[in-house]
């Protein structure tokens, strides 16, 4: 079965990404790593709909300029499954992490581009962000 999930490159107006260190927890896929706020998609809600409600759910804050940039399929399950069907998006943030309040995981920080290829941050979503001008 796949399920379907949306993420989000939200960027700042010095091109960072704004990422969260997902909690540590063995049972839960890519413990550990560097990911995109976002979830699994709800009966009856649109993929906007749905992101709109994890950014809300995950930092508490409405993102700015919300467009649907592609779509990847990971492997390895976001959602306890065999494989997520992500559609991801990308959006304006303005808020410092330092402000704003993460709800699931350890912590935020905004990254460069550069800074990206050095840490651990889900295959599927670096590759998308190398291949593609998603800032």
């Amino acid at each position: 079965m796949v399920k379907k999930a949306v993420k989000i490159f939200l960027v700042n107006d010095k091109n960072e990404f704004l990422l969260y260190l997902r909690d540590n927890k063995p049972e839960i896929p890519y413990p550990d790593y560097w990911d995109l706020i976002g979830g699994e998609i709800e009966k009856g809600e649109t993929s906007l709909e749905a992101i709109q409600r994890e950014i809300k759910e995950e930092i508490c804050i409405e993102a700015k300029s919300i467009a649907l940039v592609g779509e990847v399929t990971v492997n390895k399950s976001l959602l306890n499954s065999c494989k997520s069907k992500v559609l991801l998006y990308k959006g304006s943030i303005y808020a410092n992490p330092k402000d704003i309040k993460l709800t699931e995981g350890q912590k935020l920080e905004l990254f460069r581009l550069d800074e990206l290829k050095s840490i651990k941050i889900i295959p599927e979503f670096l590759d998308f962000i190398l291949r593609n001008n998603v800032i």
